[in-house]
């Protein structure tokens, strides 16, 4: 998680509405996306949708964040 909060910084917060999170992790309960929404409670919303749904709303967002997993690597290849 240190990673994406590192990122949100680079990024500037004051830049972002909105921190969308696409996970099989199912609850922002889970104990490593928590830090993330205990920072932000206001800009986060966890999102679960399938993975067509996720990779076609992925290509919109201004700012794309990435783990570096096979399904993170397909969301750029389709960035703007």
């Amino acid at each position: 998680m240190t990673f994406y909060l590192k990122a949100l910084n680079k990024i500037g917060i004051d830049n972002i509405d909105t921190i969308y999170i696409s996970t099989n992790i199912e609850s922002a309960d889970d104990e490593f996306l928590r830090p993330l929404f205990d920072k932000y409670p206001d800009k986060t919303k966890l999102i679960i949708e399938d993975e067509i749904m996720t990779m076609q709303y992925a290509s919109t967002c201004k700012y794309l964040v990435l783990s570096q997993g096979t399904f993170s690597s397909c969301i750029a290849y389709l960035a703007y």
